[in-house]
């Protein structure tokens, strides 16, 4: 609710968009129970996985998420993801879409 992030966005399904070299030692402790470590991982992480599932709520998602990240502009942010997923086909449109969620973010 803090980040204005639906309750289930934490959940298994989100393994598969798990960016190349995601360390357990940058992530950030949600929760720690006896039984139970939560962990999650850094906001531009999640920025570049909500970017490479890209689905209708990720991009909302993705403009909460924008004042919280450390990118400099889109161009930053794609150089990232290309880093963070070594094997995607390149996006010629992959920029002018973040610049759109950068627009809404400072809409808001």
């Amino acid at each position: 609710m803090r980040r204005g992030l639906a309750s289930d966005w934490l959940n298994a399904h989100a393994r598969p968009w798990t960016p190349a070299g995601l360390r357990e030692q940058d992530c950030h402790v949600l929760l720690e129970h006896p039984n139970l470590l939560v962990l999650g991982p850094p906001i531009d992480q999640v920025f570049l996985m909500k970017l490479s599932a890209s689905r209708a709520p990720d991009f909302t998602d993705m403009v909460v998420l924008w004042p919280l990240c450390g990118f400099t502009d889109a161009d930053d942010v794609v150089n990232r993801f290309y880093d963070a997923y070594p094997n995607e086909e390149p996006d010629p449109f992959m920029t002018e879409f973040v610049q759109r969620i950068i627009s809404a973010a400072d809409a808001r």
